[in-house]
């Protein structure tokens, strides 16, 4: 298939997340080789649960931030929010993510639960720093963990056993590690740009001290746009 390119503007946006503008679609299993110039589509699909995922190679270069240039990223939908974030070799982003994955360093040993596991990028920076930690993801849409697994390195953490992604409702009662439960929990949950209501409620704050083990603690991502 014909590659396809995009103008980009990238920036900093209000909540501290990167927001990519995408001036153009980007169609199913669009195959392409490495960008020169602009940022280029390499994969894309729908799902029932996002309507245009997408995988983007950003070019390295002095038109990019620092934070994205030659990294690829994922875009869910047409908003052009910037939901992950890989570059090999190269785990911190500049961003909230960076934040979020100091836990380790404030929890007891045990495993770490990522609630909005997306393409990994918590995930990455974790096992780049705490190598000793074994992380659970949740992730709602099958589509995406598949092309995180092709094009944004998650397979390299699911096959040497480092995460366990689970595909499914991070917010279901079942949604545990274990018996004993997370040494500590990161949420990481948006819809369409936007906190789900849920997190908002008591109830919720009650299910998750119940995942927990004692003297672990939660991190969460509570800024919306």
């Amino acid at each position: 298939m014909r590659q396809q390119s995009a103008n980009i503007n990238a920036r900093k946006s209000h909540a501290h997340r990167l927001h990519i503008g995408v001036a153009v679609g980007c169609g199913r299993a669009v195959k392409c080789k490495a960008a020169t110039a602009q940022p280029v589509c390499i994969d894309a699909a729908s799902s029932n649960f996002n309507p245009n995922i997408a995988v983007w190679q950003i070019p390295d270069g002095s038109s990019f931030p620092p934070a994205i240039a030659n990294a690829r990223i994922l875009t869910l939908d047409h908003s052009g929010n910037l939901h992950s974030i890989y570059r090999p070799g190269q785990p911190l982003t500049g961003a909230y993510w960076d934040g979020l994955a100091l836990l380790p360093a404030l929890v007891p040993p045990g495993p770490i639960a990522i609630l909005g596991l997306g393409a990994g990028t918590i995930a990455h920076l974790i096992h780049a720093y705490y190598p000793e930690r074994l992380l659970h993801g949740w992730e709602l849409d099958p589509l995406v963990v598949m092309m995180a697994e092709q094009h944004m390195g998650l397979k390299q953490l699911t096959d040497t056993g480092t995460l366990v992604a689970h595909v499914g409702d991070a917010l279901d009662a079942n949604a545990t590690v274990g018996d004993d439960g997370a040494a500590g929990i990161i949420v990481d949950l948006f819809a369409n740009g936007q906190l789900i209501p849920q997190l908002t409620q008591v109830k919720m704050q009650h299910l998750a001290n119940r995942r927990i083990k004692a003297g672990a603690c939660t991190a969460s991502n509570y800024i919306a746009f």
